[in-house]
């Protein structure tokens, strides 16, 4: 009976110290957990704070490009504009000055230095095209001028008899091709 005491009595203490060492065991794992979690969540939002500033240099450099680009532009524009010579200029009022001419003045203009051949080529098509539009538009103009015109002198030259349409002194209220007695 002793021995069966003794191990009553030490059960007590082995089973203290293992509900201890179980406690100390699972705090410990929980303490790791909780750092692995901390770890991740701190590397997800480093991850999106670099994936925002990765997109805001982009969104940056895009605007940046953006104004270059239109500085360059209006630049350009300027630059073309002051140097524009007189016979550069598509002629507004002169239709005496056939077209071939003005497109062979524009095109002797002297291409920048740092314009590469392949970029006078395409501004010299571009101004080619932009000549032809102005051509047959100022044609596809004077024609409807012209058949205006012809027009306006045929219709000032002839006298419509009372009953047609469109004379002087016609009956708005009682038109003679509705009856006097209408419901209308």
């Amino acid at each position: 009976m002793g021995r069966s005491h003794k191990l009553m009595k030490g059960a007590a203490i082995r089973t203290r110290k293992l509900a201890r060492d179980m406690l100390l065991y699972w705090k410990q794992v929980d303490k790791e957990m909780a750092e692995v979690r901390k770890r991740e969540e701190k590397e997800a939002a480093e991850a999106l704070r670099r994936e925002q500033e990765l997109r805001e240099v982009k969104r940056q450099q895009q605007r940046l490009n953006f104004h270059i680009q239109q500085t360059e532009l209006y630049s350009h524009f300027m630059q073309n504009k002051a140097n524009s010579q007189p016979s550069e200029v598509l002629p507004v009022g002169d239709e005496n000055l056939n077209d071939e001419e003005v497109l062979l003045s524009s095109s002797n203009a002297v291409p920048d230095e740092e314009e590469d051949p392949e970029e006078a080529e395409l501004k010299k098509e571009a101004l080619r095209a932009a000549q032809d539009a102005v051509s047959k538009q100022k044609k596809l103009t004077s024609a409807f001028d012209n058949e205006c015109l012809r027009l306006r002198q045929a219709s000032e030259s002839e006298t419509y008899p009372p009953e047609v349409a469109g004379a002087s002194n016609i009956d708005l209220h009682n038109p003679t091709t509705m009856p006097i007695t209408s419901t209308v």
